[in-house]
C-alpha cells in the first residue's frame, strides 16, 4: 500500500473516533440521553452513515446533534461514493468484455494486426463461414465500429492493444492460433511487426498484403508464408479480364468463401487421421472426389516437402498432414467435413 494511502487511512480513523469520543462527551452527560456508552455511540454512527437509520439511539443535546450531521452529511458521501464505485466496476467489466481485455479461450484462430478497409473486407469473407477471428487495433474507434457491426456473431473477438505488447497479446493465444494477418496501410511498418512477430511465434505461419509488389522476396525471407500485393492481383486480374473474360470472371467468383447455397469455391482441406483418402493416389482421389462430391482435386501440398503440387502425376500418393484442395459445391461441405474429420481450411 502507498505511504500516501495509509497516511489519509488513518487520519480518517482519527478523525472518525475523535468525532465519536466528542459525541459521547456531550451526550453521555444528559439525563435524556440514550447513548449512555462508548458502544451506543458507535452503533449509531454506523447505522447512520450506512443510511439504516433504526432511530433506536439518537442525540438529545444541541451539540450533539451539530456533531450528528457529521455523520448525515458522511452518509450521503460514502452512498455516493459506494453508487459511483458500483458505476465504475460495471463500466470497466463492460469496457474489458467490448475490448477483450480479459483475453479469449480459443485456439485454431485467425489474428489480424491492423484494421482498415482491406482487412474489414477480408474479415466480411471469413466470418460467414465460421472462423474464428481476432482483430488487434490499438485504436478503439475502429473497434467501436466493427463492435456495431457485427455484435451478434459469435466467431469475432476484439483486443484493444498496443501492436508491440507481446504480454498482452498472450491473453489471446496468439501461439495456439491458425495464422496471423498483418494488415498495415505502410509496407514498412507491417515490416518492423512481422520481423516482431516471426521471432516470437516462429511455428505461426503469417500472412500479408503488401501496397508494393517489389518487397514480396524481402518478406518471404523474414519467414511470412503468404506475401499477397493487392497491385499485382489486380493488374492480373484486369489483364485476365482483357485477354479472357470468361475465365476472369470465372476466377474471380472463385476467389472467395463460401457463404450463400449453390456457390461454387476452392477448398482446402487437411489430411488427418481418419481421413478416407489417407494413402490413396492422386488419380483414384479425384475420381472419388468426382463421384461422391462432385468436386474436382486440383491440387495437393505436400507436408513433408513443403511443396504445393498443381495437378500433379496421377500417382502421387495422399498421405497424412498433406492438404488437399479441389472446387466443391457449397451444398456439400457439410458431407464433406464430416467425412473428412476437420473444417474446411483448419
Amino acid at each position: 500500500m502507498k505511504r500516501s494511502n495509509l497516511f489519509y487511512i488513518s487520519f480518517s480513523f482519527i478523525a472518525y473516533f475523535l468525532v465519536l469520543y466528542l459525541l459521547y462527551f456531550f451526550e453521555a452527560r444528559h439525563p435524556e440521553s440514550n447513548m449512555d456508552s462508548f458502544i451506543n455511540t458507535i452503533w449509531y454512527s454506523i447505522v447512520t452513515l450506512t443510511t439504516v437509520g433504526y432511530g433506536d439511539f439518537y442525540p438529545v443535546t444541541i451539540p450533539g446533534k451539530m456533531i450528528s450531521l457529521v455523520f448525515v452529511m458522511g452518509s450521503l458521501g460514502i452512498l455516493g461514493f459506494l453508487i459511483s464505485q458500483l458505476n465504475y466496476k460495471i463500466q470497466k467489466y463492460m469496457e474489458a468484455k467490448k475490448y477483450g481485455l480479459n483475453g479469449v479461450n480459443i485456439s485454431g484462430h485467425t489474428v489480424i494486426f491492423g484494421l482498415n478497409k482491406f482487412s474489414s473486407q477480408v474479415l466480411a469473407e471469413i466470418l460467414p463461414v465460421g472462423k474464428q477471428v481476432v482483430i488487434v487495433s490499438n485504436n478503439k474507434n475502429d473497434l467501436d465500429i466493427l463492435f456495431d457491426k457485427y455484435k451478434d456473431s459469435k466467431n469475432l473477438f476484439l483486443f484493444h492493444c498496443e501492436y508491440d505488447n507481446y504480454s498482452d497479446l498472450e491473453k489471446i493465444n496468439i501461439s495456439t492460433s491458425n495464422c496471423i494477418y498483418a494488415s498495415f496501410l505502410d509496407d514498412s511498418e507491417t515490416l518492423v511487426h512481422v520481423l516482431n512477430l516471426q521471432s516470437k511465434y516462429k511455428d505461426t505461419k503469417i500472412i500479408v498484403n503488401l501496397n508494393k509488389p517489389f518487397l514480396k522476396e524481402t518478406f518471404n525471407n523474414a519467414g511470412v508464408m503468404f506475401s499477397i500485393s493487392q497491385e499485382e492481383i489486380a493488374s492480373k486480374l484486369i489483364a485476365s479480364y482483357i485477354f479472357e473474360p470468361n475465365a476472369a470472371a470465372l476466377t474471380e467468383e472463385l476467389m472467395t468463401s463460401s457463404i450463400s447455397e449453390g456457390t461454387v469455391d476452392i477448398q482446402e482441406y487437411a489430411i488427418v487421421e481418419g481421413n478416407p483418402f489417407v494413402n490413396i493416389s492422386y488419380n483414384e482421389s479425384f475420381q472419388l472426389l468426382k463421384q461422391k462430391y462432385n468436386s474436382v482435386l486440383l491440387g495437393i501440398y505436400k507436408n513433408s516437402t513443403q511443396t504445393l503440387l498443381k495437378n500433379p502425376e496421377k500417382d502421387v500418393i495422399i498421405e497424412l498432414n498433406d492438404r488437399v484442395i479441389f472446387l466443391a459445391d457449397s451444398e456439400k461441405t457439410e458431407a464433406i467435413e464430416k467425412d473428412f474429420k476437420i473444417k474446411q481450411g483448419a
